[in-house]
């Protein structure tokens, strides 16, 4: 990679081969069922059915509206809080794996143990420019149709090998493609930032979007498919912006009275990393809105 790092802290010199043979030798990553009980919907027991059994039944326009997806919000588990506290159960954020960096989190949410941290690019952007050249050149990108039209963004789904899942958002489905080198190349300069220096670490799989300009969007929804459970855990997104920047938005999923007009809005930049930590994914939804914005932006999500 041409020009220096910024902000980089010292550490063990790896090469592209070397990260490649060690993640090579790597076992897949397991992840176990787990029975979440029955006080609340269990995605492959019916996310759907129940959520249009409840729509078709209470018809309550207020409601909807309140929870913003026509279910009722959960139980709160900890007295007033929706949650049991992080320190409570030890919960470790990235800015806790990576204190040597300047990781801010604009989006703190306590009650709900929910959280998105933000650093700054800490690239040139002559290397910012590569990296986006290195993927907008080596994805297969694909869009995919549904009943209402095309996607409005170009995806790609990676995965570890030995993955096979594929990835469904909403009527869409992604097929999974094998980390391809690069990959491998772009996460051993990523995570390290991230606190993962250790490749028997690193995230399985790369969800890729490609925004060609400012029409092309993803509208409110969460990260809370059945295959990560994130509606039902704790789990960690890591992902980098590359490109033109474009704003991000999130909002409550089940907000208070109070809340109901809270809108937390980032604008990311190329080469900036943002997290959403702990339960955001039970809690929140998320927006890149249609916006002016002249070029094309790259968006990778990594997760476990």
């Amino acid at each position: 990679w041409d020009g220096q790092m910024q902000n980089k802290r010292p550490r063990a010199e790896m090469s592209t081969d070397g990260a490649w043979q060690a993640w090579e030798g790597r076992e897949p990553l397991k992840r176990q069922k787990q029975d979440f009980g029955a006080s609340w919907m269990h995605p492959q027991d019916g996310l759907d059915k129940i959520g249009k059994k409840e729509k078709k039944e209470k018809k309550d326009k207020a409601e909807k509206k309140k929870t913003r997806c026509g279910r009722d919000p959960p139980p709160r588990l900890h007295g007033n809080l929706w949650e049991v506290p992080r320190e409570h159960i030890g919960l470790q954020l990235i800015k806790d794996r990576a204190d040597m960096y300047n990781w801010q989190y604009p989006f703190w949410d306590d009650s709900r143990r929910s959280f998105a941290g933000l650093l700054r690019s800490p690239w040139t952007p002559q290397q910012c420019s590569q990296f986006y050249q290195m993927i907008a050149n080596g994805t297969n990108w694909i869009q995919p149709v549904g009943e209402k039209g095309p996607m409005p963004r170009k995806t790609a789904w990676l995965v570890q090998k030995g993955c096979d899942c594929s990835y469904s958002y909403g009527p869409f489905a992604v097929p999974a493609a094998e980390y391809p080198p690069w990959m491998i190349q772009l996460m051993s300069e990523v995570m390290p930032f991230c606190g993962f220096t250790n490749v028997g670490e690193w995230p399985d799989c790369c969800n890729l979007n490609l925004y060609t300009d400012g029409a092309a969007t993803v509208g409110w929804h969460s990260d809370d498919e059945s295959l990560f459970q994130g509606r039902y855990q704790d789990i960690t997104i890591i992902s980098m912006s590359l490109g033109v920047p474009r704003t991000f938005e999130l909002r409550y999923l089940y907000p208070d009275e109070s809340e109901e007009a809270v809108l937390h809005r980032f604008v990311l930049g190329s080469g900036d990393l943002m997290t959403m930590e702990g339960m955001t994914q039970k809690h929140t939804q998320h927006r890149v809105p249609k916006e002016p914005a002249f070029g094309a932006r790259i968006n990778l999500t990594w997760r476990w």
